[in-house]
């Protein structure tokens, strides 16, 4: 967050995986593989959403990769207890802190749905669209994405977008939608 500036009107904020390097895992080389494509052609700023690091740009994870590399179950934030209360905190606060380093940026973002509960609030203050995907319908998400940014289409007015087997619109407040 010191040093990384976005170098493009359009950031797209994309989830981790448990794989390092990230670009090598199978949901980054697969399923992600549209959003990182048009991260190599430098038409976007493409940015890994990471617990505990909060941020990875994409050219930190790619070709090699120049953070530490960890292995922290996304189970630990979303517990019930004080450590994870005050992870969840932190990792809030940093998120907040990047969020206002990239401005006016165009942001979107696709994500799981344990995000818009940790997250949900700042992401939906801070960009422009966004959709919460389930894993199995990860593909159904970013082909809607990317269409969108590509017509211009923003949800901003309308909510965000739930993707399961149906695909609904979020209203603004944040309901816990984590199954305990």
């Amino acid at each position: 967050m010191d040093n990384w500036r976005p170098r493009h009107e359009t950031v797209i904020l994309i989830p981790c995986a448990s794989t390092k390097p990230f670009h090598m895992s199978i949901t980054h080389r697969n399923f992600l593989r549209h959003l990182w494509d048009a991260w190599l052609n430098d038409k976007i700023d493409l940015v890994i959403v990471s617990e505990p690091l909060t941020v990875i740009p994409a050219e930190y994870d790619y070709p090699e990769p120049i953070y530490p590399i960890y292995d922290y179950p996304p189970n630990l934030i979303k517990e019930k207890n004080d450590f994870s209360k005050i992870e969840r905190s932190i990792w809030r606060y940093r998120f907040t802190l990047f969020m206002r380093l990239i401005g006016k940026k165009k942001c979107f973002f696709i994500l799981y749905p344990y995000h818009r509960y940790i997250l949900g609030g700042i992401l939906e203050r801070f960009c422009v669209s966004g959709i919460y995907v389930e894993r199995p319908y990860l593909t159904k998400g970013i082909n809607l994405l990317t269409s969108l940014i590509n017509k211009n289409q923003y949800m901003a007015n309308t909510g965000f977008l739930y993707v399961n087997s149906r695909i609904k619109f979020l209203p603004i407040d944040i309901p816990s939608i984590i199954k305990k």
